[in-house]
């Protein structure tokens, strides 16, 4: 299968999926041309295998074509179906279903949650259950759009039935980076200590580094507390709340 006929019937997946989450019925969408994206990847670390299940629950923004020719949206793309053939480490044996991440890729809010876990294998997105319907509460709740951000886990495969191991991290950590670049989100906001002590690359303790701007990589990062952790402790609601408004500052003003 051409590699443009791959793209076209991954955007369709993801439409499908899209009309029904939001009406369960099918609409028309715009249509984009592919017919330019033929042309195959040379370097090892991009080669293309087959195409990955559905990582995107909205329909993706064509943005402009950087130095390369190819948008960042088809480089998404790519790096989706790279981490969807993944083997570099043990977790990839045992995994249900390879998670890359969701979202647009043209948005100024990258968001990095805990490693995938089997709720959130069932429900094919980084977050799962009550943790992400509180979650898509609390960027409502500051005037967000959650279907206007891009999220991915830490780890894309279960770890649950592994010790988890700074060397799972370590291998995920490529592909997290690019698509960092690939989004170059004016912020990022981490959820909960494992995230944030993986930015680090040491033991960050969120109670008390929450609410502060960090660097990355030449990014801003904004820890907060996981929803998980708020969950089990409402005692927390209004620090998170606090640290979300002022989130939500910097992205106005930053």
């Amino acid at each position: 299968m051409e590699r443009s006929e791959i793209a076209e019937e991954l955007n369709s997946v993801i439409n499908l999926y899209t009309d029904f989450i939001k009406t369960g019925v099918n609409q028309p969408h715009t249509s984009y041309d592919f017919s330019n994206y033929t042309i195959e990847i040379t370097t090892p670390e991009e080669q293309i295998i087959s195409p990955p299940i559905q990582e995107h629950n909205t329909q993706p923004i064509i943005e402009q074509t950087n130095q390369t020719g190819k948008n960042g949206t088809m480089k998404m793309i790519d790096l989706s179906i790279e981490i969807s053939r993944c083997k570099k480490c043990p977790l990839s044996q045992k995994a249900k279903k390879i998670i890359p991440g969701n979202g647009l890729v043209n948005t100024d809010i990258f968001i990095l949650t805990n490693p995938v876990t089997p709720n959130e294998e069932k429900e094919n997105y980084p977050l799962s259950g009550e943790e992400k319907e509180f979650f898509f509460k609390w960027l409502t709740a500051i005037g967000l759009n959650p279907e206007k951000i891009f999220i991915t886990n830490l780890l894309k495969c279960n770890w649950t039935t592994n010790q988890l191991k700074i060397e799972f991290i370590e291998a995920c950590r490529g592909y997290l980076d690019r698509q960092i670049d690939i989004v170059n989100p004016k912020i990022i906001l981490t959820l909960g200590q494992l995230s944030l002590s993986s930015l680090k690359k040491a033991h960050a303790d969120i109670m008390n580094e929450r609410g502060r701007i960090i660097d990355y990589r030449g990014y801003k990062v904004f820890p907060i507390f996981d929803p998980g952790m708020v969950l089990k402790n409402p005692a927390l609601k209004t620090i998170v709340w606090n640290d979300l408004k002022m989130f939500k500052s910097i992205i106005d003003n930053g």
